[in-house]
Protein backbone atom coordinates (compact mmCIF):
# COMPACT_ATOMS: atom_id res chain seq x y z
CA UNK A 1 0.00 0.00 0.00
CA UNK A 2 1.51 3.32 -1.04
CA UNK A 3 1.67 6.08 1.57
CA UNK A 4 1.96 9.84 1.36
CA UNK A 5 5.10 11.72 2.34
CA UNK A 6 3.48 12.62 5.67
CA UNK A 7 3.91 9.02 6.88
CA UNK A 8 7.64 9.25 6.24
CA UNK A 9 7.73 12.55 8.13
CA UNK A 10 5.98 10.87 11.07
CA UNK A 11 8.65 8.14 11.07
CA UNK A 12 11.29 10.88 11.14
CA UNK A 13 9.61 12.83 13.95
CA UNK A 14 9.16 9.69 16.04
CA UNK A 15 12.78 8.61 15.50
CA UNK A 16 11.43 5.42 13.97
CA UNK A 17 12.83 5.28 10.45
CA UNK A 18 12.37 1.92 8.73
CA UNK A 19 15.31 0.08 7.14
CA UNK A 20 13.78 0.29 3.66
CA UNK A 21 11.89 2.98 1.72
CA UNK A 22 10.80 3.37 -1.87
CA UNK A 23 10.17 6.95 -3.05
CA UNK A 24 8.41 7.82 -6.31
CA UNK A 25 6.19 10.54 -7.72
CA UNK A 26 6.34 13.94 -9.43
CA UNK A 27 6.91 16.21 -6.43
CA UNK A 28 10.68 15.98 -6.22
CA UNK A 29 10.84 19.12 -4.04
CA UNK A 30 9.00 17.31 -1.25
CA UNK A 31 11.10 14.21 -1.89
CA UNK A 32 14.32 16.19 -1.48
CA UNK A 33 12.96 17.68 1.74
CA UNK A 34 12.30 14.22 3.19
CA UNK A 35 15.77 13.03 2.12
CA UNK A 36 17.24 16.01 3.97
CA UNK A 37 15.27 15.04 7.09
CA UNK A 38 16.59 11.48 6.87
CA UNK A 39 20.16 12.73 6.60
CA UNK A 40 19.62 15.11 9.52
CA UNK A 41 18.30 12.28 11.69
CA UNK A 42 20.98 9.72 10.87
CA UNK A 43 24.21 11.36 9.83
CA UNK A 44 26.76 13.24 11.90
CA UNK A 45 29.01 15.58 9.92
CA UNK A 46 32.17 14.05 11.38
CA UNK A 47 31.39 10.55 10.11
CA UNK A 48 29.44 11.48 6.95
CA UNK A 49 32.09 10.16 4.52
CA UNK A 50 31.71 6.69 6.05
CA UNK A 51 27.99 6.56 6.81
CA UNK A 52 26.29 8.43 3.96
CA UNK A 53 26.19 7.30 0.34
CA UNK A 54 24.19 8.38 -2.70
CA UNK A 55 24.41 5.86 -5.52
CA UNK A 56 23.00 5.45 -9.02
CA UNK A 57 21.16 2.13 -8.87
CA UNK A 58 21.03 1.84 -12.67
CA UNK A 59 24.81 1.50 -12.65
CA UNK A 60 25.00 -1.07 -9.86
CA UNK A 61 24.52 -4.81 -9.83
CA UNK A 62 22.12 -6.31 -7.33
CA UNK A 63 25.14 -7.75 -5.48
CA UNK A 64 26.66 -4.25 -5.16
CA UNK A 65 23.44 -2.82 -3.73
CA UNK A 66 23.30 -5.58 -1.14
CA UNK A 67 26.93 -4.99 -0.22
CA UNK A 68 26.28 -1.28 0.37
CA UNK A 69 23.20 -2.03 2.50
CA UNK A 70 25.11 -4.57 4.59
CA UNK A 71 28.15 -2.34 5.23
CA UNK A 72 28.33 -1.59 8.94
CA UNK A 73 28.23 2.01 10.19
CA UNK A 74 31.35 3.70 11.55
CA UNK A 75 31.01 5.21 15.04
CA UNK A 76 27.28 5.50 14.54
CA UNK A 77 24.14 3.44 15.06
CA UNK A 78 22.98 3.58 11.43
CA UNK A 79 24.04 4.44 7.91
CA UNK A 80 22.01 6.11 5.16
CA UNK A 81 22.23 4.88 1.58
CA UNK A 82 20.18 6.57 -1.16
CA UNK A 83 19.79 4.69 -4.44
CA UNK A 84 18.73 7.07 -7.22
CA UNK A 85 17.29 5.76 -10.50
CA UNK A 86 16.14 2.53 -8.87
CA UNK A 87 14.04 1.78 -11.92
CA UNK A 88 14.09 -1.99 -11.40
CA UNK A 89 10.92 -1.36 -9.38
CA UNK A 90 9.17 -0.23 -12.58
CA UNK A 91 10.80 -2.31 -15.31
CA UNK A 92 12.54 -5.66 -15.39
CA UNK A 93 16.24 -5.39 -14.66
CA UNK A 94 19.02 -7.60 -16.00
CA UNK A 95 20.13 -8.86 -12.58
CA UNK A 96 22.12 -12.07 -12.38
CA UNK A 97 20.21 -14.96 -10.75
CA UNK A 98 22.61 -14.90 -7.80
CA UNK A 99 22.30 -11.11 -7.41
CA UNK A 100 18.52 -11.12 -7.68
CA UNK A 101 18.29 -13.84 -5.01
CA UNK A 102 20.62 -11.87 -2.74
CA UNK A 103 18.59 -8.66 -3.12
CA UNK A 104 15.34 -10.52 -2.43
CA UNK A 105 16.88 -12.02 0.72
CA UNK A 106 18.09 -8.57 1.81
CA UNK A 107 14.57 -7.15 1.42
CA UNK A 108 13.18 -10.08 3.40
CA UNK A 109 15.68 -9.55 6.23
CA UNK A 110 17.21 -6.07 5.89
CA UNK A 111 20.14 -4.99 8.09
CA UNK A 112 18.81 -2.73 10.85
CA UNK A 113 22.05 -0.75 10.85
CA UNK A 114 21.22 0.86 7.48
CA UNK A 115 18.36 2.97 6.17
CA UNK A 116 18.18 2.37 2.42
CA UNK A 117 16.02 4.73 0.34
CA UNK A 118 15.33 3.75 -3.26
CA UNK A 119 14.10 6.45 -5.67
CA UNK A 120 12.19 5.23 -8.71
CA UNK A 121 11.57 7.60 -11.62
CA UNK A 122 8.13 6.21 -12.38
CA UNK A 123 5.31 4.32 -10.69
CA UNK A 124 6.40 0.86 -9.51
CA UNK A 125 5.08 -2.11 -11.46
CA UNK A 126 3.44 -4.37 -8.88
CA UNK A 127 3.79 -7.36 -11.21
CA UNK A 128 7.55 -7.32 -10.63
CA UNK A 129 6.97 -7.81 -6.86
CA UNK A 130 9.92 -5.63 -5.81
CA UNK A 131 7.79 -2.97 -4.11
CA UNK A 132 5.78 -5.72 -2.41
CA UNK A 133 8.97 -7.31 -1.05
CA UNK A 134 10.31 -3.97 0.19
CA UNK A 135 7.03 -3.11 1.88
CA UNK A 136 7.22 -6.11 4.19
CA UNK A 137 9.95 -4.36 6.19
CA UNK A 138 9.64 -0.80 4.91
CA UNK A 139 7.38 1.76 3.30
CA UNK A 140 6.41 2.68 -0.27
CA UNK A 141 5.98 6.46 -0.31
CA UNK A 142 4.27 8.36 -3.12
CA UNK A 143 5.12 12.03 -3.64
CA UNK A 144 2.01 13.15 -5.50
CA UNK A 145 1.04 16.74 -6.18
CA UNK A 146 -0.56 18.36 -3.15
CA UNK A 147 -4.32 18.73 -3.04
CA UNK A 148 -5.97 22.09 -2.24
CA UNK A 149 -6.01 21.64 1.55
CA UNK A 150 -2.40 20.38 1.65
CA UNK A 151 -1.15 23.17 -0.60
CA UNK A 152 -2.84 25.91 1.42
CA UNK A 153 -1.42 24.45 4.62
CA UNK A 154 2.03 24.23 3.05
CA UNK A 155 1.88 27.90 2.02
CA UNK A 156 0.75 28.95 5.52
CA UNK A 157 3.52 26.95 7.19
CA UNK A 158 6.14 28.26 4.75
CA UNK A 159 5.23 31.88 5.57
CA UNK A 160 4.92 31.26 9.31
CA UNK A 161 8.26 29.46 9.48
CA UNK A 162 9.86 32.54 7.92
CA UNK A 163 8.19 34.87 10.43
CA UNK A 164 5.77 36.40 7.92
CA UNK A 165 2.22 37.16 9.12
CA UNK A 166 -0.69 36.73 6.71
CA UNK A 167 -4.48 36.60 6.83
CA UNK A 168 -6.74 34.06 5.13
CA UNK A 169 -7.73 36.35 2.24
CA UNK A 170 -4.15 37.27 1.41
CA UNK A 171 -3.05 33.63 1.50
CA UNK A 172 -5.94 32.66 -0.79
CA UNK A 173 -4.89 35.41 -3.21
CA UNK A 174 -1.35 34.02 -3.10
CA UNK A 175 -2.62 30.48 -3.73
CA UNK A 176 -4.66 31.66 -6.73
CA UNK A 177 -1.77 33.70 -8.10
CA UNK A 178 0.63 30.76 -7.94
CA UNK A 179 -1.79 28.61 -10.01
CA UNK A 180 -0.43 25.34 -8.60
CA UNK A 181 -3.93 23.91 -8.16
CA UNK A 182 -5.06 24.53 -11.74
CA UNK A 183 -5.85 21.12 -13.16
CA UNK A 184 -3.73 21.59 -16.27
CA UNK A 185 -0.97 23.64 -14.68
CA UNK A 186 2.53 22.20 -14.54
CA UNK A 187 3.94 24.49 -11.86
CA UNK A 188 6.13 22.57 -9.42
CA UNK A 189 6.67 23.24 -5.73
CA UNK A 190 10.30 23.93 -6.54
CA UNK A 191 9.29 26.83 -8.81
CA UNK A 192 6.83 28.07 -6.20
CA UNK A 193 9.43 27.96 -3.45
CA UNK A 194 11.67 30.25 -5.50
CA UNK A 195 8.82 32.78 -5.77
CA UNK A 196 8.19 32.49 -2.04
CA UNK A 197 11.88 33.08 -1.25
CA UNK A 198 11.71 36.41 -3.09
CA UNK A 199 8.38 37.32 -1.46
CA UNK A 200 9.68 36.48 2.02
CA UNK A 201 12.82 38.50 1.41
CA UNK A 202 10.71 41.48 0.33
CA UNK A 203 8.51 41.27 3.43
CA UNK A 204 11.22 40.37 5.95
CA UNK A 205 11.47 43.79 7.60
CA UNK A 206 7.77 44.50 8.02
CA UNK A 207 6.98 40.85 8.90
CA UNK A 208 3.70 40.83 6.99
CA UNK A 209 2.60 40.25 3.39
CA UNK A 210 -0.03 42.11 1.37
CA UNK A 211 -1.70 41.59 -1.99
CA UNK A 212 0.44 44.40 -3.40
CA UNK A 213 3.59 42.52 -2.38
CA UNK A 214 2.32 39.37 -4.07
CA UNK A 215 1.48 41.20 -7.32
CA UNK A 216 4.92 42.81 -7.29
CA UNK A 217 6.79 39.50 -6.93
CA UNK A 218 4.64 36.81 -8.54
CA UNK A 219 3.61 37.22 -12.19
CA UNK A 220 0.28 36.08 -13.54
CA UNK A 221 0.41 32.48 -14.75
CA UNK A 222 -0.62 33.19 -18.32
CA UNK A 223 -0.92 29.54 -19.31
CA UNK A 224 -3.24 28.67 -16.41
CA UNK A 225 -5.41 31.72 -17.10
CA UNK A 226 -5.56 30.82 -20.78
CA UNK A 227 -6.97 27.40 -19.88
CA UNK A 228 -9.65 29.14 -17.80
CA UNK A 229 -10.56 31.42 -20.71
CA UNK A 230 -10.80 28.47 -23.11
CA UNK A 231 -12.93 26.52 -20.61
CA UNK A 232 -15.27 29.50 -20.23
CA UNK A 233 -15.56 29.84 -24.00
CA UNK A 234 -16.26 26.11 -24.47
CA UNK A 235 -18.94 26.39 -21.78
CA UNK A 236 -20.40 29.30 -23.82
CA UNK A 237 -19.82 31.68 -20.91
CA UNK A 238 -18.66 34.51 -23.14
CA UNK A 239 -18.99 37.31 -20.52
CA UNK A 240 -16.66 35.40 -18.17
CA UNK A 241 -14.13 34.71 -20.93
CA UNK A 242 -14.11 38.35 -22.05
CA UNK A 243 -13.82 39.58 -18.47
CA UNK A 244 -10.76 37.40 -17.93
CA UNK A 245 -9.15 38.65 -21.15
CA UNK A 246 -9.78 42.25 -20.10
CA UNK A 247 -8.35 41.54 -16.64
CA UNK A 248 -5.14 40.14 -18.14
CA UNK A 249 -4.85 43.16 -20.43
CA UNK A 250 -5.27 45.46 -17.43
CA UNK A 251 -2.45 43.55 -15.73
CA UNK A 252 -0.18 44.52 -18.62
CA UNK A 253 -0.13 41.24 -20.53
CA UNK A 254 0.85 41.54 -24.19
CA UNK A 255 -2.11 40.92 -26.52
CA UNK A 256 0.16 39.10 -28.98
CA UNK A 257 1.53 36.85 -26.22
CA UNK A 258 -1.97 36.25 -24.89
CA UNK A 259 -3.26 35.20 -28.32
CA UNK A 260 -0.31 32.87 -28.80
CA UNK A 261 -0.90 31.21 -25.42
CA UNK A 262 -4.63 30.85 -26.11
CA UNK A 263 -3.82 29.20 -29.44
CA UNK A 264 -1.59 26.62 -27.70
CA UNK A 265 -4.26 25.98 -25.04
Amino acid sequence: MKLAYKEFYEDYKNNALKPLYLFFGPETFLMDSMLAYAKKALIDATTEPFNYQMENADQLSAEAMVEKMETLPFLSERRLVIFKNANFFAKKAAFSPVGEAALKACFENPPLSTVAIFICGSKPDNRLKWSERLEKNGRVVSFDRLDAAEFKKWIAQRLKKSGIESDDRTRQFLVDRLAYLEYRAEVSLQEIDKHLEVLISLCAKKRTVTKADIVLVIPQNLEANSFKIVDAAVAQDLPKALAMVEFLRSEGESEVLLLGTLYKA
